[in-house]
């Protein structure tokens, strides 16, 4: 399709040795005047040719798309893209570029060579980043993108644009993906210089090899407020957590498959900055990696429900329902030591679990102390140890009137594991 209001159009051809003819041919053609009896078509601007050897892994915009303005390409209802790869590589590539909706939200699908990779929602008051996984063939590759409909600016009151309009894409990238790195998609524009923002849910996709577990490391934080966000991984629910608008380190336990992998983040909801910045914001991700499990065997990890240490603090503060990670070589018998802090100047219930069992209802009397379990049998690998004060949290401030928000309830003074000799 050639848009009246002119097209930016990338054909691939194969060329043979000597004189070749490219032929264009138009459905029909329109007389300008009685005066001007010539029937016109087509008008070309500009051609040029390059071999495709100089475009590896280049973008190259085939059909679809308007003249670019501001370096950004809008398309109608549907456009396509062509990637030459000079060899089909076993980890696959990302496509990356920015994307804003016309007038409205708008669901976008994506296929690479007819198989869709994509589902996205592009949004109207905002640019997202998006960073797509490409298995690309040796060859041409055909990327085709839908939207579900276009408005022409005319007809909305914004001067004589009769352009048909959805979606503008600009800043495209092919990178390389690297095996095992987790790649964060749909981050809000523009980026702040540590935190890479998202709306109500993002995805991070991640390639391997092989099946095999990690623990996935994620700083995180919260936009204004505390909110849960849940973590699914190939669409299966992984994690369910209350992010602290104050930041946290998580370490989430995940299964790779052979291949790539999504892990999708929903929040409940997100909040407006400000009259103008109208991005819709609700978790905050400063850095993310994967840990394998060799790294931290016989370690306990702080996984879930514990704020930074800020500068005053001895330790780790926590709110009333916390976890920790033990990760053991083996299937053994062992003994847990733990020095408990309350926050409450009086005696506090807490109670201990491991691997979803309650084993101990711990009471511990103002200034904490030492407790210790019986003998428990831990598996091999991952062992979640959850602990919880019934009483609930206390907001900092309102002891001690410092503009502390955080909602804590207990700390680890120190953490020992015996192992029981059979």
């Amino acid at each position: 399709m050639i848009f009246k209001e002119g097209s930016k159009v990338d054909l691939v051809s194969n060329f043979t040795k000597g004189w070749n003819t490219l032929e264009i041919n138009s459905e029909d053609c329109s007389i300008p005047t009685e005066e001007d009896k010539r029937c016109i078509s087509i008008g070309i601007f500009n051609i040029s040719i390059k071999p495709l050897d100089e475009l590896n892994n280049s973008i190259i915009f085939s059909t679809g798309w308007y003249i670019p303005e501001n370096e950004s390409y809008w398309m109608g209802v549907k456009a396509n893209l062509n990637i030459f790869s000079p060899s089909e590589l076993e980890i696959p590539n990302l496509l990356v570029f920015e994307a804003k909706s016309f007038e409205e939200d708008r669901n976008v699908k994506i296929y690479l060579n007819r198989d869709q990779i994509a589902n996205l929602t592009i949004n109207k008051d905002f640019e997202k980043i998006f960073s797509i996984p490409l298995k690309l063939n040796k060859g041409i590759n055909n990327v085709t993108i839908i939207s579900d409909k276009c408005l022409r600016p005319k007809d909305l009151g914004y001067d004589n644009d009769t352009r048909c309009i959805s979606i503008s894409l600009r800043s495209f990238k092919i990178l390389n993906m690297s095996e095992e790195k987790p790649v964060l998609s749909e981050v809000l524009f523009p980026q702040d210089d540590n935190v890479k923002w998202i709306s109500k849910s993002s995805k991070i996709y991640i390639y391997s090899s092989n099946e095999k577990e990690y623990l996935l490391f994620v700083n995180i934080t919260s936009f204004l407020k505390d909110r849960e966000a849940s973590f699914f991984l190939n669409s299966n629910l992984v994690g369910k957590l209350n992010v602290f608008k104050e930041g946290e380190e998580v370490y989430l336990p995940i299964k790779l498959k052979s291949g790539i992998n999504t892990l999708e983040i929903n929040s409940e909801d997100c909040s407006i900055p400000t009259e103008e910045d109208k991005r819709c914001i609700s978790i905050g991700i400063t850095n993310i990696s994967l840990i394998s499990l060799e790294q931290v065997k016989n370690q306990i990890i702080f996984s879930e429900g514990w704020y930074h240490k800020a500068r005053e603090d001895d330790y780790r503060w926590a709110t009333n329902s916390l976890q920790l990670l033990y990760i053991s070589p083996a299937n053994i018998t062992v003994t847990f030591y733990f020095d408990i802090l309350p926050v409450y100047n009086e005696t506090t219930i807490v109670e201990f679990y491991l691997n979803g069992e309650l084993k101990n209802i711990f009471e511990i009397a103002r200034g904490g102390g030492w407790v210790y379990t019986l003998p428990q049998k831990i598996n091999k690998g991952i062992n979640y140890l959850e602990f919880k004060v019934p009483r609930g949290c206390v907001v900092i401030d309102d002891l001690l009137h410092n503009g502390d928000k955080r909602c804590v309830a207990m700390t680890l003074r120190g953490i020992k594991v015996e192992k029981n000799e059979n």
